[in-house]
């Protein structure tokens, strides 16, 4: 009897206990739910909350663990406390194995890879992104497929690596082919076709991929007009830049009208950016009439224009004043607007990087202080457990691992500095340049007019150059010679016969090799200004470009009065020429030279420029 009894107390104590277990594992699930609908601070109370009963909780099931450690990200990701949502989602990852099938841990390896992804860590994007990939192998889950390979895509873009951008571009296309997604299988194909122009250089690909496009049936609604409104936006712009103008309005024409059907949602900024191509179009067919009602039209979306696309507008402005030749005040006004509008992108784009070089310095220190921390807390732990020589040894390979990590980190946010102040030495000089490039135009106006507004349009011509390789670290040689030689036949139209210029490349890869944009404008304007002020000669200059192995050496010739001569005109010289010499000196640690010539008269410019593929 005492037996039964015993028994049966057994098995109601055992019941209780998992009951207890599945009440916990009900009431976890709901607070994960509760959290998943709130973005308040409450959603920190529920998480903490399910975090104390999977504690109480035996034998927590992994995926459970796993949520709450994503959802914790997640709060963190919102609060934009970065460090936190990195350990959280890490965390979430932790619990998956070998094999990932379920829609939520594929959720987790996104979100992190996207994160890293977001703020520039490309490398622990990319690793995360192969986890997941090896984790769905075999599974055919081709929708996943499509979207990693897409981001490795992006990611490579990111990184100007073209070559590998078009190996996934292929890749996603494949996917989203398999997964029969043609919404995004058409976006892919599309920024295929633009690599294919742009990067590759082969038109006929390009056409042949456009054509197959617009064979494809989509469903009818909103997306295929937006998908067939991309596909004449690009045969447009490839049409312009071929030259064919009439073809390229045609494009752009068909495009609008998929913007503008009733089943497309209003996009203000898409109309305003085709409008604004259509107005380009329309001045080289020389409609400027109907130019000036596309111009209007832009006008209507001024308050939702982005910064570039208003450069872009204002510059069809201007170039349509000179086309219909209206009278120089309204041009100076149209002008005076473009010089507004581009100081107001160099300031914002000069605070971005202010405040990105504050926030890198706080999380230097931030970071150093943890480390303090930690070396802290090991040698207290250390030294309750190992004898002194453990303790020793323990120190002197900590220290030493630390010092190697500490220095590869400072190397690696020394680079990155550097390269923030090459971009605010140059956000520097494009207004010192934009300047000079006005100040010429209102005193040449004063002189002769028609020669001030061909010397405008040229101008106007250059602007959009200039502005596109202003914006990048790197740009290819070939744009930069563009660049140059349009800045040089400006000053020949300002100095008719006093000076020639000639630019050698010396076999260069000018369309592979790319280097730090705006060097080498600063010391040919000295060399107009400067040496050739008060010639009774024709003045010439010589750039040579040579590659030698790890740089690219730069050498600038002119035949001007030389530097004793032009000592006088010092105070005046280019401020610009100082942020080079800087910014050369803390990237390469190498000098510019600047000498007289010893074999003729004038100055010689020599320097090495950095170099990449």
């Amino acid at each position: 009897m005492s037996k039964i009894l015993l028994f049966i107390v057994l098995l109601s104590f055992l019941s209780c206990k998992k009951q207890d277990k599945n009440t916990n594992l009900l009431d976890i699930k709901k607070l994960h739910l509760k959290a998943n609908k709130t973005t308040a601070d409450s959603t920190l109370v529920l998480l903490n909350n399910a975090l104390r009963l999977i504690n109480q909780t035996a034998a927590t099931p992994d995926s459970i663990k796993a949520e709450n450690n994503y959802l914790f990200g997640s709060y963190f990701l919102q609060k934009h406390q970065l460090d936190s949502a990195y350990v959280y989602f890490n965390k979430a990852i932790l619990f998956s194995k070998n094999k990932i099938t379920s829609a939520k841990e594929k959720e987790y390896f996104k979100s992190l890879a996207y994160l890293y992804k977001k703020n520039g860590d490309y490398l622990n994007s990319l690793s995360i992104l192969n986890k997941l990939e090896n984790g769905i192998k075999n599974q055919k889950d081709y929708a996943t497929l499509a979207e990693i390979n897409n981001q490795k895509q992006s990611i490579y873009k990111l990184l100007k690596n073209f070559k590998k951008v078009i190996k996934y571009n292929k890749k996603s296309v494949k996917y989203f082919a398999l997964a029969k997604d043609t919404s995004k299988l058409v976006n892919s194909l599309i920024l295929q076709s633009s690599l294919q122009y742009y990067y590759f250089r082969n038109k006929k690909a390009t056409y042949k991929l456009l054509d197959s496009l617009l064979t494809i049936k989509f469903h009818p609604g909103k997306y295929k007009n937006l998908l067939n409104n991309q596909i004449y936006q690009n045969y447009g712009i490839f049409k312009y830049y071929d030259g064919d103008y009439q073809e390229s309005y045609n494009n752009y024409f068909k495009a609008t009208q998929y913007l503008k059907n009733p089943k497309t949602k209003a996009d203000s900024l898409g109309l305003a950016n085709t409008y604004a191509n259509i107005t380009e179009v329309l001045i080289e067919l020389k409609k400027y009439h109907l130019a000036k009602k596309y111009i209007d039209s832009v006008n209507i979306y001024s308050s939702v224009l982005s910064i570039n696309l208003t450069d872009f507008h204002l510059q069809n402005k201007l170039r349509l004043s000179y086309e219909t030749k209206r009278n120089f005040d309204e041009v100076s006004f149209d002008l005076l607007a473009l010089k507004k509008n581009m100081n107001a992108n160099y300031e914002e784009y000069i605070n971005k990087e202010l405040t990105a070089l504050k926030e890198a310095n706080k999380k230097e220190k931030e970071l150093l202080i943890a480390n303090q921390q930690v070396s802290l807390n090991n040698a207290k732990l250390k030294r309750k457990q190992l004898i002194l020589f453990s303790i020793l040894g323990f120190f002197i390979l900590s220290g030493l691992i630390a010092f190697l990590f500490y220095r590869q980190k400072k190397l690696k946010q020394e680079n990155e500095a550097i390269f923030m102040q090459q971009r605010l030495f140059r956000a520097q000089m494009n207004p010192h340049f934009t300047s000079n490039i006005l100040s010429n135009i209102q005193e040449l106006n004063l002189i002769d007019s028609k020669k001030a507004n061909r010397y405008l349009i040229k101008f106007s011509r250059l602007l959009r150059l200039n502005l596109e390789n202003s914006m990048q670290n790197f740009t290819l040689i070939e744009k930069e010679i563009e660049v140059l030689s349009k800045y040089l036949d400006l000053q020949q139209l300002r100095f008719p016969d006093k000076f020639n210029y000639e630019i050698n490349t010396n076999d260069l890869e000018v369309d592979l090799l790319s280097i730090p944009p705006m060097l080498i404008q600063p010391f040919v304007e000295n060399a107009i200004k400067h040496g050739f002020k008060n010639i009774d000669y024709k003045g010439k200059i010589t750039i040579n470009l040579t590659e030698n192995k790890t740089f690219i050496f730069c050498q600038i010739i002119d035949n001007g009065v030389g530097l004793k001569a032009s000592e006088e005109d010092k105070a005046h010289r280019s401020a610009s020429t100082q942020l080079i010499k800087k910014l050369l000196k803390n990237m390469i640690n190498q000098d510019v030279d600047i000498k007289n010539n010893e074999h003729k008269q004038g100055t010689i410019v020599e320097f090495n420029i950095p170099f990449k593929e």
